[in-house]
């Protein structure tokens, strides 16, 4: 059903000696969004701090965990028109402002940036805000600074979030009506109880990390 992709998002790769690869427990016996995000939670906050190994349970899991969901989502679903994003490239660590960039349909070059809300702040009520911890404002300014994303274009920009969406002030006066949001409401219409989905998002981290195994 649907096309082979190559997950190249560094959390495919990273494990720790008690938890063993973080992307094979993220995925496993996954058929929802929310049961995704309890994963992850999981994964970030095991019952022993120790077992993270020195990794912080913020940046390095529910953040990655979270980028790394949404290359496989967007990869998948790239043709979408509220995504329309093509030949996705993961940014490095350390990237200031965004995660991805890419193509749209007509060429012009594209961001994204992905916002996890953890499950305690209650991601299915709640909007994103720009604030100290989600600091939006910086995802505007490089895409359209460093990543020659056309100043003038309101479909260039991408953040992909599991909260509701984007609170009135951040969307229309700190991003001037630039940035589609791809909440929660759309992640989980795509994948809930979509059982090709997750398989399909398992075999293509299986082929993109063969120690990985379902």
């Amino acid at each position: 059903m649907y096309m082979d992709i190559k997950i190249t998002h560094q959390f495919l790769a990273t494990s720790t000696p008690k938890q063993g690869f973080w992307a094979q427990e993220l995925l496993k016996g996954v058929s929802t969004l929310g049961q995704l995000e309890r994963n992850l939670q999981k994964i970030a906050f095991p019952k022993d701090p120790k077992d993270l190994n020195g990794f912080n349970p913020l940046s390095d899991v529910l953040g990655d965990g979270w980028e790394f969901f949404n290359e496989i989502f967007l990869k998948t679903y790239s043709y979408m028109s509220e995504i329309d994003f093509s030949e996705i490239t993961v940014c490095p660590p350390g990237t200031i402002g965004i995660d991805m960039h890419g193509l749209g349909r007509t060429l012009k070059k594209k961001t994204e940036q992905s916002k996890y809300m953890g499950v305690g702040k209650e991601p299915w009520i709640n909007d994103l805000r720009a604030g100290e911890n989600m600091r939006l404002e910086r995802f505007l300014a490089q895409s359209q600074n460093i990543w020659g994303v056309d100043i003038d274009a309101t479909d260039s920009m991408i953040v992909v979030t599991n909260a509701r969406g984007l609170d009135y002030f951040t969307e229309d006066e700190l991003l001037f009506g630039k940035v589609t949001c791809i909440n929660r409401e759309i992640i989980e219409f795509q994948v809930n109880d979509n059982s090709a989905f997750w398989e399909h998002a398992r075999e293509c981290t299986m082929q993109s990390n063969p120690l990985i195994k379902f």
